[in-house]
């Protein structure tokens, strides 16, 4: 257990989605953006959007009761946010009923700077075939983690690495162990080589 807290600390999160439903209905959108002073437009997009400022999330509530949290910095936050949501309703309309059910994690993006810079142009020819470089129209190489669920976002500068789509915190050991493989990646400088040298 103390291993995988040590990995964790490597990455900062910047965005965890989750999903969850509220065990009701609203048939009518305007009724939860009234209560919760959220925006609903159902012509551009079919839910009641609401900012909880208590904990920087963005509540995305659909007619079917589904509800979609994002912004958030952890699976805890989420949950939380949508708990205040549903005390925050039950209060004025308590024959709802409301209570987060089926709550799961969607998405979760982490982040880490290795510290070197990257040669991603050897990255991008090793890795051609599970991996995609669009030079012109974005810095970074994307490469997918089929059996981690999650792709990584490569940049050359300092190695920073973003990881999308971790659908669970358990991945995140095998990802850190997995951030292994860009060491032999690294661009050497004329330092290093006289460091070897001595």
């Amino acid at each position: 257990m103390q291993s995988e807290s040590i990995e964790e600390q490597l990455f900062s999160f910047r965005n965890c989605v989750c999903e969850a439903s509220l065990a009701c209905t609203f048939p009518n959108l305007l009724v939860p953006a009234m209560l919760t002073q959220g925006r609903c437009e159902p012509q551009l997009f079919p839910a009641s959007v609401a900012r909880l400022k208590q904990t920087g999330c963005t509540v995305s509530i659909f007619a079917a009761g589904r509800t979609m949290v994002m912004g958030s910095s952890s699976e805890f936050n989420s949950r939380l946010a949508l708990i205040i949501l549903c005390n925050h309703i039950n209060t004025i309309l308590p024959w709802l009923h409301c209570r987060v059910t089926r709550f799961h994690v969607v998405n979760r993006v982490a982040s880490v700077k290795l510290g070197v810079d990257l040669d991603i142009e050897r990255l991008a020819s090793d890795w051609k075939w599970s991996g995609l470089w669009e030079r012109q129209s974005f810095p970074g190489f994307k490469l997918s983690q089929a059996d981690l669920n999650c792709t990584f976002v490569i940049f050359p500068s300092l190695g920073k690495t973003n990881v999308a789509g971790i659908r669970s915190s358990s991945y995140m050991p095998a990802i850190a162990r997995r951030m292994g493989m860009l060491a032999a990646y690294t661009i050497r400088t004329p330092s290093d080589d006289e460091e070897d040298v001595e």
